[in-house]
């Protein structure tokens, strides 16, 4: 009778699960951010042309950089992979030629 727990845990998954599915968005829910604001509207701040394209270009040189490095951690990663395999294959053909 030991599945209580289990089945209280499974509950409260269920229910946290189906709290993050129901968000509300800002439309919903902005009298209550008008509320938080003290009654003040909310600005946001618009971009001109040339920050988008030097924001566009920057983004773009971090994406870049960062595929880089993947791609290198990982090609290091299969270099050393295939190397302890090929010295531990190496060390298991040395047991069986005994």
């Amino acid at each position: 009778m030991s599945a209580g727990g289990h089945m209280a845990d499974m509950v409260g998954r269920l229910k946290a699960n189906n709290a993050l599915r129901s968000k509300r968005s800002y439309f919903d829910i902005r009298e209550e951010y008008l509320k938080a604001a003290n009654g003040n509207p909310i600005f946001y701040k618009e971009a001109t042309s040339e920050e988008i394209k030097a924001i566009r270009k920057k983004v773009i040189l971090n994406r870049k950089k960062s595929s880089i490095k993947r791609i290198i951690s990982f090609s290091i990663a299969i270099v050393f992979t295939l190397i302890f395999f090929g010295v531990a294959a190496k060390g298991i053909l040395m047991l069986f030629e005994r």
